[in-house]
């Protein structure tokens, strides 16, 4: 019982914050930022689409920095749980303080946004550092999935109550003036990340450390970093496919904020059509994990790997021609097909290749390269917003990253990377 506890503890916490992700990062306030908090569309010249690309890269950035150091706490410490709270706190707070971002309150905005993506992303540093405490050996996949449904369950059913907030705001109350109930979607999910996130503080326990914490630096943290590159390196297979996931990873992380973007500017999408295309993309994604997740087992990770980043070529060469918000829907449940299975399937074949001495020092690695993906991507798409004036031509610009990941995808040979692995392995015993 104490250890399902623990389990179902540690999954909510993935239930709670997704709501931040899906209202503020992915759906709701991007729109209203980028269309109305930015009064007159622009300023100082740069586009309010690109405005919000390029904050979400610089809060992504950050983490980027501080990573290695908040990873070493979380590995030599026995305050992760401490972190987590602090974190969740800073991140619930400033979420619900962007409802007093009414348009023309930039500055307030970027600085909220910042703060709150940054306490999103650190958090969940020390969040995916308890998985090993609360699964028991052998059902790590497991758990890990069940955090993924939890969160996928969660960021559904606060989209589902931005949905009515949206259209029915006279049943709470809400007047429709100065955005009222877009803002309002906002603190709604402040608050479900803090209370959802009581099971996780209250249920999960901190381990008792057999070893006295190590002092941190980040001087440390950096070198910790470029030790993990020298020995991944040696895996040359290995190290080519971590190259290639990096490039198209650039790509998955922006196309979700760069597509709801492109519907409200592009297709003149109400926010509440935003809101629900993203609610039918994220439910498609749960399905299409599990189908690619089939896929990989009968014709094998890279292969489904392949095959999911042709899609996603296909469909970025077509964003560029959509005119209507039919298609934009259309395109929108192909992305969902693709977008959890991509990642579920680099996962599975990143473990296939990965030594088992080495395996926490390079999976940390690969997070590290998402979040650095997460920086860069929205950044690239929000300079071609800014240089073009057309989120059409934003957007499709992500197909370069899934075409160099996959012409690098198609140079790595697993066979050779299992060979390699196994070759670690035995000189380990």
């Amino acid at each position: 019982m104490g250890r399902g506890r623990a389990v179902f503890g540690w999954a909510m916490y993935d239930f709670a914050n997704s709501a931040f992700a899906a209202t503020v990062l992915a759906a709701v306030f991007l729109t209203y930022f980028a269309g109305s908090v930015v009064e007159g569309g622009q300023i100082h010249g740069i586009p309010g689409e690109s405005l919000w690309l390029y904050i979400t890269s610089l809060a992504m950035g950050l983490v980027v920095l501080t990573g290695p150091v908040l990873g070493a706490i979380a590995d030599a410490s026995s305050r992760r749980k401490l972190f987590l709270v602090v974190f969740c706190l800073a991140g619930s707070t400033t979420t619900c303080l962007l409802v007093f971002v009414t348009p023309g309150r930039v500055m307030l905005a970027t600085v909220l946004v910042v703060a709150a993506a940054y306490a999103f992303a650190a958090g969940n540093i020390f969040y995916n550092s308890f998985l090993p405490d609360v699964a028991s050996p052998g059902r790590v996949g497991r758990i890990s999935g069940l955090g993924w449904g939890l969160g996928y369950l969660g960021s559904g059913l606060c989209l589902l109550l931005d949905v009515v907030l949206l259209n029915r705001p006279e049943w709470f109350g809400i007047p429709r003036e100065n955005y009222l109930p877009v803002r309002v979607c906002t603190c709604v999910a402040g608050v479900w990340w803090l209370l959802f996130s009581i099971p996780m503080f209250r249920w999960v326990k901190e381990p008792r450390r057999d070893r006295p914490p190590r002092s941190i630096t980040i001087l440390g943290g950096v070198r910790s970093v470029l030790g993990t590159l020298a020995h991944l390196r040696r895996h040359g297979t290995l190290f080519l496919f971590v190259v290639a996931f990096l490039l198209y990873s650039n790509g998955v992380e922006a196309v979700l904020s760069a597509g709801a973007l492109f519907a409200g500017k592009e297709l003149k999408m109400a926010p509440e059509d935003i809101v629900l295309c993203i609610l039918m993309i994220q439910g498609v994604a749960l399905v299409g994990s599990l189908a690619f997740g089939w896929l990989a087992d009968v014709v094998g990770d890279r292969p489904a790997v392949l095959g999911s980043l042709v899609v996603w070529i296909a469909v970025l060469a077509w964003a560029y021609f959509i005119r209507s918000q039919a298609e934009f829907w259309m395109m929108g449940a192909v992305v969902g097909v693709v977008m959890g299975g991509t990642q579920a399937a680099s996962r599975s074949l990143m473990a296939v290749m990965t030594p088992a001495a080495r395996k926490a020092e390079f999976f940390g690695f690969y997070q590290l390269g998402g979040r650095a993906a997460a920086a860069v991507g929205p950044l690239v798409c929000g300079v071609v917003a800014q240089r073009t004036g057309s989120m059409r031509a934003a957007i499709s610009s992500l197909l370069v990253f899934f075409a160099a990941g996959a012409l690098l995808l198609l140079f790595v040979n697993v066979g050779r990377g299992v060979a390699e692995k196994e070759r670690a392995d035995a000189a380990r015993t």
